[in-house]
């Protein structure tokens, strides 16, 4: 614990210059996130941006005491105060990565359900173009359209609408 006591002060300034930075890019981050959330122009939820916020704060915590940590250590005299300090900060660090992954699982439903919904659109499309085409060529052969669903199948390439193909 001395050694740690006799930190060099230019350790201590990288130290403490990086803390620093990263606890105002964080700072920045969060306001352009909440400013976009506002806007209606962020892509995430409610729930979403209180995840990065709650994410942003553990995170700004776990700097602070990163700063604390090296800028005063050797006012902890004590060795299980020192040890308790670090894992407490580690289970800060610990409870940071819980939340972050919390958020990427949310991201990723997010992603699967635009996916869904744009494959659909597109599916829409794709219909409402083949019957215009269809709409001026007569009309089309029987055994093509299903008329459950209103949908025409689109033929494998290389075969033409009337024939069947064998699996």
């Amino acid at each position: 614990m001395e050694a740690l006591a006799q930190v060099s002060s230019g350790m201590k300034f990288t130290v403490g210059l990086f803390t620093v930075l990263i606890g105002v890019g964080t700072i920045v981050v969060c306001i352009v996130e909440v400013r976009h959330w506002h806007a209606g122009t962020s892509m995430i939820d409610r729930s979403q941006l209180g995840l990065r916020l709650a994410g942003a704060a553990l995170l700004l915590l776990i700097l602070a005491m990163i700063f604390f940590g090296v800028f005063y250590a050797e006012m902890i005299q004590a060795p299980r105060v020192f040890v308790s300090f670090w894992i407490v900060c580690m289970s800060l660090a610990a409870a940071l990565f819980i939340l972050a992954t919390i958020d990427l699982r949310k991201l990723g439903k997010q992603q699967q359900s635009r996916e869904k919904e744009l494959y659909k659109e597109f599916a829409k499309v794709i219909r409402e173009e083949m019957a215009k085409r269809q709409g001026n060529q007569g009309p089309a052969p029987a055994g093509t359209e299903n008329p459950e669903k209103g949908e025409t199948p689109v033929t494998p390439p290389g075969k033409s609408a009337g024939t069947e193909v064998n699996t």
